[in-house]
């Protein structure tokens, strides 16, 4: 139980920095979305220019409607981008908190303590010390009565 509670913290520690590096990269999209946005906003006031007109006009005027549907564009992949960094971010914590969960309850329903099969290979040989000892010192108590 010891080893598979050691390998799951092991796992887990791998991955604790990813929720923050998740967080600051989402930033850093949030800011560029705020830009997009700007410019999205700012884009139709490019499509018409006053004053001009003739064949050249409505050309640059159709490509410029385009250019505005292409910021529109645009502006909702850097929200789609956002909306992934907030949530990767959140599930990223979530599985984090069920494998902190998780062996927080094992270790808390197993008492603290280790199978016995895992602590008897590391502490038979103490065991096996001690009460030859105990029965040394029980024939020595015996030796000395006697005497």
């Amino acid at each position: 139980m010891v080893g598979l509670l050691g390998n799951a913290c092991a796992i887990a520690e791998k991955y604790l920095h990813i929720p923050d590096q998740l967080q600051y990269e989402g930033v850093q999209w949030q800011h560029a979305a705020e830009i997009v946005r700007k410019i999205t906003e700012s884009s139709p006031g490019r499509e018409y220019v006053p004053g001009w007109t003739g064949p050249a006009a409505e050309a640059y005027t159709r490509v410029a409607i385009m250019q505005t549907e292409a910021c529109k564009e645009w502006h909702g992949l850097t929200r789609v981008v956002v909306d992934l960094y907030r949530i990767s971010h959140d599930t990223n914590v979530a599985m984090l908190e069920a494998i902190y969960q998780g062996v927080l309850y094992v270790v808390e329903r197993r008492g603290y303590l280790p199978e016995p099969s895992e602590t008897f290979a590391a502490t038979w040989k103490l065991g096996d010390a001690v009460q030859r000892t105990v029965k040394e010192i029980t024939s020595l108590g015996a030796t000395l009565e006697e005497t």
